[in-house]
């Protein structure tokens, strides 16, 4: 069995509930059990509409999790296999249900379990279980805290992937996670490298052909105009039906490319292996040296400021304005001190 290193259990309950707690989830991921904070609700209506997997599909979703155990071990995190029987494809009216209509996919952390909407295209579902299944490799840390009014363990999740929660405050009113917005950006990009992957395998040959022929990206070009899309977001469409998919988070995305380019331009070295800075810290939980990049490119304040990017498009062009500032006034005061 894998040791699955970015797991982490924290608090003040007893060294022996949080090994009960690691067993118990290493169970829901190597045995039958499915965790119970994914509820007994969710789990019956997942089981009464799953649609059973072709053998093609999940190897499809193997070379998935191969691409992304590479990328874990560039990040020193150990390769780990994802339990094929916690993948649902299921009824595209029942998806829709439990998640709005435009949604297509899901992930649950906490319990490891991916629901994908069904759909004729394997590169489509493909695609939605590396994205998911990314969330679900990232780092994942519970706080196991002792209730004092019953002395009980309970837990609540405070980590996934870059994402952090933080409780209420004078700030926010609510609860919150902080580094959501950035959280996406760094899983679609990395979505959109594995497309590239994907595509080069032989049974991926078609959907290949239509998306590099002139025909296909004309195609594309007039389905992006019409749904105020960038072209190059859209990386499946049906000719007949009028129907594409798209990256989404195109504005958090535009942020995490700018902070990369800024910090590469600053430290001499690839956007790429930049970009890879930011999956490792995905993986690996640990943030300090991503945090003292971003400062030095931008400023004192800037990863908080980053932090509080969400996953709304406003936020998204809110946060590339304020970093842009930064970034302006940073160089400036570099050249007055040269």
């Amino acid at each position: 069995m894998a040791e699955w290193s970015n797991l982490r259990f924290i608090g003040n309950a007893p060294e022996a509930a949080k090994e009960a707690r690691r067993q118990a989830y290493e169970r829901t991921l190597y045995g039958e059990d499915i965790d119970t904070q994914f509820s007994e609700e969710k789990r019956e209506g997942y089981r009464a509409n799953e649609i059973e997997k072709t053998s093609e599909q999940e190897s499809l979703f193997r070379f998935a999790e191969e691409y992304l155990n590479e990328k874990r071990k560039i990040s020193g995190i150990p390769a780990t296999t994802f339990p094929m029987k916690n993948i649902f494809i299921v009824g595209r009216d029942f998806f829709s249900s439990k998640y709005g209509p435009h949604a297509r996919a899901m992930a649950h952390p906490p319990a490891q379990i991916i629901g994908i909407a069904q759909h004729t295209s394997d590169f489509i579902l493909t695609s939605a279980a590396f994205h998911e299944m990314l969330h679900c490799k990232s780092a994942l840390t519970f706080q196991l805290f002792v209730e004092e009014s019953t002395g009980n363990v309970k837990e609540h999740i405070v980590r996934t992937g870059s994402s952090i929660f933080a409780p209420k405050s004078q700030q926010h009113r609510a609860q919150h996670w902080h580094f959501n917005g950035l959280n996406e950006a760094i899983t679609t990009f990395e979505q959109m490298k594995f497309h590239r992957a994907l595509l080069e395998l032989p049974v991926m040959e078609k959907t290949k052909a239509l998306l590099e022929s002139d025909e296909g990206k004309q195609e594309r070009d007039v389905i992006a105009h019409d749904a105020k899309e960038d072209p190059e977001d859209i990386f499946w469409f049906d000719r007949v039906k009028r129907e594409y998919v798209a990256l989404p988070y195109p504005k958090q995305r535009a942020v995490l490319q700018y902070v990369c380019e800024q910090i590469a331009d600053d430290q001499q070295r690839g956007v790429d292996e930049v970009h890879d800075l930011f999956l490792g810290s995905c993986f690996t939980g640990r943030a300090l040296e991503l945090a003292r990049s971003v400062e030095t490119a931008f400023g004192a304040g800037a990863f908080r400021r980053l932090a509080d990017m969400d996953t709304d498009g406003n936020s998204g062009v809110q946060t590339y304005e304020a970093l842009r500032k930064m970034r302006l006034q940073k160089e400036k005061a570099n050249r007055e001190i040269d």
